[in-house]
């Protein structure tokens, strides 16, 4: 999928939404997942060992 196709998908979703495109942000939440996976187990290591599953083809 092109970042095109994706843009087009998420306006169309918007609109269909009627959400302003001013007032819609699209986020990568992967880092986020690492911190919030950090701070419930206590353990850094456990985070990164979830971030590199994640990004193994």
């Amino acid at each position: 999928m092109t970042a095109a196709i994706l843009r087009k998908r998420f306006d169309d979703a918007r609109k269909a939404a009627k959400v302003p495109k001013a007032e819609f942000q699209m986020r990568d939440l992967r880092a986020k997942a690492g911190t919030d996976k950090a701070e419930s187990s206590g353990d850094i290591l456990q985070a990164k060992d979830q971030w590199d599953t994640q990004l193994s083809p």
